[in-house]
């Protein structure tokens, strides 16, 4: 059966003409056209939140990601961390399985880490030089010790053995301190001498003394640079000074106290593949020399806990073995001038760290300051107007200075 245009059958078609299509007639059909714009707006809702969110997390999103913000961000809570103190057991509990299994070693503070959280920390050596790999002796003055490129806590087991070779007993050692005293020692000519009687026999006879016993006081300390170890030695005789504790400024007799300096050092240089590690010598290595801290305004400093005497000829040394030009060296004034260039620094780098190099050459003129503070002697690098110069250009020459320390 067909459906009639406007029969019963008819479903889902209007009975009437849509006489409101358009024309005056159009107005007298306000419904229709209302809930049509009405359709038309909550659909635009979705889009209009969604866009407005956009906006808000892209313009805030150091607000979202700060510390006190909607998300917390705790990649950097690390540079905040501290050492708690040690969890204390009541006297009524047992504290046996509450203890220190491991000793935790010290972690070096990296200068540049509240600076430049997001960078990578610099290694602790930019320069390697071929001389720094030797054992050697160094003098100031009067005085003489014994370098050597290994940290102390596998020094001290060679010194111990360099000793043990010889058949010397050692009478006094506190290898937390790094000191060691071996027993008064009496020269037999008739006995099997080792290489420690021999050089006291030279040296006696070399100075004419047949008097007294002796004995060797040994002081091992951190050296300027990391993973280096100062050696002193002190050569005392019991006839001519009243035998103490304490390490004397200076030997009986200096003579002897340099030629054991010379054998201890081949001996430690002919080892220097052995490194095994006496864990009661760590603690040596947290007694450093110099270290890299930040003034109240964020200036790299270099503290060197040395005696002045020391600390300018080390500050010396280190700027000619990097080949920087010294235009002026006034210890009255506790200052050099110098001109650095990015081969000093071991530096190739392009962009604004070129920048603050003048010329093709990539010099720059810059003062280098020692002044005492914190019973320490703290070098700061200024420019010539005796301004600090910018904190990544102090510290790279920082770190070569004390790279170049001996």
């Amino acid at each position: 059966m067909g459906v009639a245009r406007n029969g019963e059958n008819r479903h889902r078609h209007p009975t009437t003409a849509p006489a409101a299509v358009g024309g005056a007639a159009g107005g007298a059909a306000g419904t229709p056209a209302a809930g049509g714009r009405a359709v038309m707006t909550a659909r635009r809702w979705p889009t209009l939140v969604a866009a407005t969110g956009i906006a808000v997390m892209l313009g805030g999103c150091g607000w979202l990601s700060d510390d006190r913000g909607l998300i917390v961000d705790r990649s950097d809570d690390y540079l905040d961390a501290r050492e708690r103190p040690a969890l204390l057991v009541p006297e009524d509990l047992s504290g046996v399985a509450i203890r220190q299994v491991m000793v935790i070693p010290p972690i070096e503070d990296r200068v540049g880490s509240e600076t430049y959280p997001d960078q990578a920390p610099k290694p602790n050596s930019l320069y390697v030089r071929e001389e720094a790999r030797t054992v050697r002796i160094q003098s100031l003055g009067d005085r003489s010790w014994l370098l050597v490129p290994q940290a102390p806590a596998i020094v001290w087991p060679k010194i111990k053995q360099f000793l043990a070779n010889s058949g010397v007993d050692v009478a006094f050692e506190a290898p937390a301190m790094g000191r060691l005293d071996t027993r008064w020692l009496e020269i037999d000519s008739g006995a099997r001498l080792g290489v420690v009687q021999l050089v006291l026999r030279d040296g006696r006879q070399a100075a004419q003394v047949s008097s007294g016993r002796d004995r060797i006081m040994l002081r091992l300390e951190q050296g300027i640079r990391v993973r280096t170890s100062e050696i002193h030695i002190r050569i005392q005789n019991d006839s001519v000074h009243v035998p103490g504790s304490t390490f004397p400024d200076s030997s009986d007799f200096p003579e002897i106290e340099k030629e054991m300096l010379n054998e201890l050092g081949g001996y430690i240089a002919a080892n220097v593949s052995d490194e095994a590690v006496s864990f009661v010598a760590t603690n040596i290595s947290t007694q450093t020399k110099a270290r890299m801290t930040r003034g109240a305004g964020g200036e790299p400093i270099l503290l060197l806990y040395l005696d002045f005497a020391r600390a300018w000829a080390t500050v010396s040394q280190s700027l000619i073995d990097a080949d920087a030009e010294v235009l002026l060296a006034d210890k009255d004034a506790a200052l050099f001038d110098v001109v650095v260039t990015k081969s000093n620094l071991n530096q190739e780098e392009k962009g604004w760290f070129r920048s603050m190099f003048d010329g093709d050459d990539g010099a720059v003129t810059i003062r280098v300051r020692l002044d005492e503070r914190d019973q320490a002697l703290a070098v700061t690098i200024h420019d010539e107007q005796d301004e600090l110069v910018e904190n990544h250009l102090s510290e790279r020459i920082l770190i070569m200075i004390r790279e170049f320390a001996t």
